[in-house]
């Protein structure tokens, strides 16, 4: 299977395709460095084009904290608030905040899927956010709209 991939992966590469493998997945391959650059470089440039189809040209304000006069405030963003094996390790984790120090948000990339792990992340984020409907402008607006200090991507 491994050689198989590795083609396909190298003529997607060399096609200025978008690479069937993520790079953070080339790591547990026996792969030479090289060529997890390679990936690396092609995932980028492949994402760097979606980016500038989107047309998105809006400077985004960075949220300034003082954690003095406010909450931390961290959005989680995931395909997988459900069956998924990150949702049965993370399930709790999310109501597990502080919450006199800390605003917790939560951004689901898929719709509910009626589980009780879904059920469970959703209780135990303040401002959890069905957004699977959502288009990529959509979905970047509303993130900004919530002047997070920091989104943690699960994916």
């Amino acid at each position: 299977m491994m050689p198989k991939l590795f083609v396909s992966v190298m003529h997607q590469i060399r096609k200025g395709q978008m690479p069937s493998m993520q790079p953070h997945h080339s790591l547990v391959y026996n792969l030479p460095a090289e060529v997890i650059v390679q990936l690396a470089q092609a995932h980028a440039h492949s994402v760097e084009k979606q980016a500038a189809a989107l047309d998105y040209t809006r400077k985004v304000q960075h949220s300034q904290w003082c954690a003095e006069q406010e909450r931390l405030r961290v959005g989680y963003i995931s395909s997988d608030f459900g069956n998924h094996p990150l949702s049965q390790l993370m399930q709790s984790v999310f109501g597990l905040h502080n919450q006199d120090r800390y605003e917790i948000f939560g951004f689901a990339l898929s719709p509910h899927d009626g589980t009780p792990a879904r059920q469970k992340i959703e209780a135990g984020i303040e401002h959890f956010y069905d957004v699977h409907s959502l288009s990529t402008v959509e979905l970047c607006e509303l993130v900004e709209n919530c002047r997070l200090h920091i989104l943690v991507d699960l994916n």
